[in-house]
């Protein structure tokens, strides 16, 4: 792809369940748009958390055992109540709070909510684009 081009992708074009991700709970659903086929550095996905299932702790580094070494990411709650432990710290999330984190901070996330959470994430892959 071009820069000056453009792409489109439909919902459920590249949809994937993520069970345990990260020594989490559950199961997540996972939407990744444009999977590397973007001209830039940058990954982008809407999860739907169920009720009571988490991402577990975890860090991008270099022992990333899926190659996401030096990712960094952002996290935008957009739907549900959520629970964010960053570097060992929690904080409870509502639609439209966020947060980034740099591949070495622990991070996780968990549903604490009545209905399902669902979260937007911006991430720079790190060496995968390279």
């Amino acid at each position: 792809m071009q820069p000056e081009d453009h792409a489109v992708q439909r919902s459920g074009q590249n949809r994937a369940t993520w069970r345990a991700s990260h020594g989490g709970t559950g199961a997540i659903d996972v939407e990744r748009y444009f999977e590397r086929n973007l001209p830039w550095p940058i990954e982008l996905e809407l999860w739907t958390v169920p009720v009571g299932a988490s991402e577990g702790t975890h860090v991008h580094d270099a022992a990333d055992p899926d190659g996401y070494a030096h990712a960094r990411e952002v996290y935008v709650v957009v739907e549900g109540q959520a629970r964010v432990t960053i570097d060992g710290v929690e904080h409870d999330f509502g639609p439209g709070d966020a947060f980034a984190a740099g591949s070495h901070v622990a991070r996780g996330i968990a549903n604490i909510g009545a209905s399902p959470l669902k979260v937007v994430i911006v991430g720079d892959p790190g060496p995968l684009l390279d």
